[in-house]
């Protein structure tokens, strides 16, 4: 084998890999978005559901205190999610629209998490009363 032949092949195996990194990572980026965007929104709705007695209520009261950790932990994933897509800007790897839509989608979860909160703290002051 001469030096060429290597070249060619490390040349060609670049090439694939410069294909296959950014498209493996889109990948990766959207599953992590897709099942953030479901643990919001089983957060968001188990905020948002009314409860219908005392009991009920005061599980929903303990299960709100339990939400900034559970907000945290998920925005600190998407930290890491965030990092993957600069490095796909930075490799010049276009999100589709439905990926772009998605990203800033879960990037909103936590404040529309903290106004279900306090829409839920609501509800609890006028059991109260």
């Amino acid at each position: 084998m001469n030096c060429a032949q290597v070249r060619q092949y490390l040349a060609d195996k670049r090439v694939r890999l410069t294909k296959l990194i950014p498209d493996y990572l889109t990948k990766h980026v959207k599953a992590v978005v897709e099942d953030l965007t479901k643990k919001f929104t089983d957060i968001h709705a188990k905020l948002r559901k009314r409860p219908n007695n005392i009991e009920e209520l005061a599980k929903l009261k303990e299960y709100i205190g339990t939400v900034p950790k559970l907000v945290r932990e998920l925005q600190a994933k998407f930290g890491d999610v965030s990092d993957q897509y600069s490095a796909l800007e930075d490799m010049e790897s276009p999100l589709s629209n439905e990926d772009f839509k998605a990203q800033w989608t879960t990037f909103a979860w936590p404040q529309k998490v903290e106004r279900a909160v306090c829409c839920t703290d609501r509800i609890w002051i006028g059991w109260n009363h």
